[in-house]
């Protein structure tokens, strides 16, 4: 029974991470939108 507290916790953690990601994450993954985004648009738009 204690197995399934660990694994739902360990579920619930990595939800938790990707519902409310921390400062850097949020920031390293906008760069890299941003940027993908910017060379997107210069293809198009060349």
């Amino acid at each position: 029974m204690s197995e399934k507290l660990t694994i739902k916790k360990i579920g619930l953690e990595k939800l938790n991470r990707i519902l409310n990601p921390n400062l850097e994450t949020k920031f390293i993954s906008t760069l890299l939108v941003s940027g993908i985004v910017l060379l997107s648009y210069q293809r198009i738009m060349h």
